[in-house]
C-alpha cells in the first residue's frame, strides 16, 4: 500500500504549498477540535504530505511529539523537526 501512495507523492510534493496553504483553515479547525496544545503527543495517521501533522508540531512546541504515518514527501519535510517523527505501517496485514 505505502507504494502505491509514494508513487503519487511526486504530484503532492510539487504542490505541497498550494495545498497546505488552502487548508490552513481546515488544519486549524481539526487541531484546535482535537484540543492539541504545547506538551501534546500526536499520532497523525494516513498524513499524506504531512500538513497537518507539521502544523501540529509546532503547537506542540519542542517538548511535545509528534509521529506522522507517512509518504515520503512527509518525511523530507518533517526532516531534521526534533519533536516529529515518522513511520511507516505495513498494511498488509
Amino acid at each position: 500500500m505505502s507504494e502505491m501512495w509514494n508513487s503519487v507523492a511526486g504530484a503532492w510534493e510539487r504542490n505541497v504549498d498550494f495545498v497546505d496553504e488552502h487548508m490552513t483553515a481546515a488544519t486549524e479547525a481539526l487541531l484546535d477540535a482535537a484540543e492539541v496544545e504545547e506538551n501534546d503527543a500526536v499520532l497523525d495517521l494516513a498524513t499524506g504530505p504531512g500538513g497537518a501533522g507539521l502544523a501540529a508540531s509546532a503547537r506542540v512546541g519542542p517538548s511535545g511529539r509528534v509521529v506522522l504515518a507517512v509518504v515520503n514527501v512527509a518525511a523530507r519535510r518533517a526532516a531534521g523537526r526534533r519533536n516529529l517523527e515518522t513511520v511507516v505501517f505495513d498494511t498488509r496485514a
